[in-house]
């Protein structure tokens, strides 16, 4: 019956995010795509919200595994629906994904211009976190192309915003350790280390493992610039050991194999 479709759908839906949650993205695209299926199954009422969610859904499973063009399909097929409902904040969290997806193929131009859009969406919407996120992706584009100091302006606005006790901790942290990488990149390894044994806490008291080790590896690098090569190997073969786990996360995956081709050659 249509009620028990929809009842089930729903059902799919919160396990595909639940697995996505986890990075167990294998489990997480077959929900996703069952919840789809019954949504848009014939003879069922239309419900473009439900519809828009799970494909936003399957862009950022898409993403994560990085199937970047994949992903982008599927945020326009949210961003479709998204625009027949009055749910902006919703569209707009959806630009910021695009938007994201065409960083990663480094179409750059098309990002900067979908985090236009998200930002015109919550013109008058008092949302700071989703600005901020914004602004946080934004300073992203910019360190990707290695313009490091117009992405530490970025990274810099959401700490300030943190003091005043107006970005969550999660935000603060990735642009705590963003900010830091800037300041390795730059040579500014006191002010880099600062960083990321700041950012380290943040993600312990999140109980987020993945992040505090990845500060841990980038500390490494820190300490590798440093001549203190023994700290630096132990870092590396921690992260090295511990992401091996996580290998179907796209950014993991490149993450260990750039900590890999460090260590080598830190071995040399």
């Amino acid at each position: 019956t249509e009620n028990y479709d929809d009842e089930c759908a729903i059902a799919h839906f919160e396990l595909g995010n639940a697995f996505y949650r986890i990075r167990n993205y294998v489990q997480a695209k077959q929900h996703a795509e069952e919840a789809l299926r019954l949504f848009t199954k014939p003879g069922q009422v239309t419900d473009v919200k439900q519809q828009a969610a799970v494909s936003n859904l399957l862009g950022l499973i898409s993403q994560a595994t990085g199937k970047q063009k994949e992903a982008t399909k599927h945020f326009l097929q949210a961003i479709d629906n998204w625009q027949k409902t009055k749910e902006i904040t919703y569209l707009a969290r959806t630009w910021n994904n695009l938007a994201l997806s065409w960083s990663a193929l480094r179409q750059y131009d098309k990002a900067l211009a979908c985090y236009e859009q998200a930002e015109c969406l919550l013109i008058g919407i008092e949302n700071v976190i989703e600005n901020l996120r914004i602004e946080l992706n934004r300073g992203l584009v910019y360190f990707e192309q290695q313009e490091w100091e117009s992405a530490a302006a970025y990274f810099r606005k959401i700490r300030t915003q943190s003091q005043l006790k107006m970005v969550d901790q999660q935000l603060l942290g990735l642009a705590t350790i963003n900010l830091g990488i800037v300041f390795l990149r730059q040579g500014y390894l006191e002010e880099a280390s600062a960083a990321c044994a700041e950012s380290k806490q943040i993600w312990q008291a999140l109980g987020n493992e993945m992040l505090v080790i990845n500060s841990e590896s980038i500390l490494g690098e820190i300490l590798a610039e440093q001549g203190e090569s023994t700290r630096a190997l132990s870092y590396y073969n921690k992260a090295i050991n511990y992401m091996g786990n996580y290998l179907h996360d796209s950014w993991v995956k490149e993450r260990r194999e750039e900590l890999m081709q460090l260590r080598a050659a830190l071995k040399q």
